[in-house]
């Protein structure tokens, strides 16, 4: 008899988004969010995999991103997305509706309690990545670098939201600059656009792209120093249209 295979976390990816209850919340989500327009300031994407910056907005740019990129892509998400019902309540009611929509702790819990089921249905399918504060960080980079080798786009969301969303974004992390060095020393220079997306104009400004050997022309070595001012880039992008 035959070994039986593993899955892969892509394969249970793909076997996820099969499922009706992802289908269903994929469908109720579409309902509820309107196509974004998408501003230009340069050129379109090219025929080959880049890095995707955006602003958060709570829950608004991923699952606008995930019903309308247009693109094959991998996005970002913090790992206890990816870990199950548990994880997922846990991190709705401390971390989403506690420390960054600023509810009470109490209604925090209900509204965690009420969305976790439905929350866990769709980050099942959705084609996350899970990040960590820690060395499991590596794991990260490891499947952001196959996905990119599959000519995916990765999609990343650098801002600092521990006390909330705001419009003017103020820190990045800067472990997106870590993977974009990664690849840069693997002989791929990729390609990053940084996007802005407006709440009140349910638009995407994305700036004109900017490849990872010029960024390091311009603005030097140093991971955060980079961060930091790609993050000034993306704040000015509403002033631009």
């Amino acid at each position: 008899m035959s070994e039986v295979k593993k899955p892969t976390n892509l394969d249970n990816l793909e076997r996820n988004r099969k499922r009706l209850s992802f289908k269903l919340s994929y469908f109720i989500n579409w309902v509820m969010n309107r196509k974004p327009k998408v501003k230009y300031l340069g050129e379109k994407f090219p025929d080959e995999p880049i890095l995707f910056l955006a602003n958060h907005v709570g829950k608004k740019v991923p699952v606008k991103i995930e019903l309308y990129y247009p693109r094959d892509f991998r996005m970002w998400g913090t790992h206890e997305m990816t870990e199950g019902f548990k994880a997922v309540h846990k991190y709705l009611r401390g971390t989403y509706y506690h420390n960054k929509q600023h509810l009470p702790k109490w209604f925090a819990c209900v509204v965690a309690s009420l969305a976790a089921p439905f929350a866990n249905m769709f980050y099942k399918g959705m084609r996350l990545i899970p990040t960590y504060p820690d060395y499991r960080f590596l794991s990260t980079t490891k499947i952001s670098l196959k996905a990119v080798a599959e000519g995916k786009d990765i999609v990343i969301y650098p801002e600092d939201s521990s006390t909330g969303y705001k419009e003017n974004l103020e820190y990045f992390f800067s472990g997106f600059v870590s993977l974009l060095e990664t690849l840069y020393r693997r002989g791929t220079d990729m390609p990053v656009f940084v996007s802005y997306f407006i709440k009140k104009k349910n638009t995407f400004v994305i700036a004109e792209p900017i490849r990872y050997s010029k960024i390091k022309e311009l603005y030097g070595s140093d991971f955060n120093t980079i961060a930091q001012e790609l993050r000034k880039i993306m704040n000015d992008l509403p002033n631009k249209i």
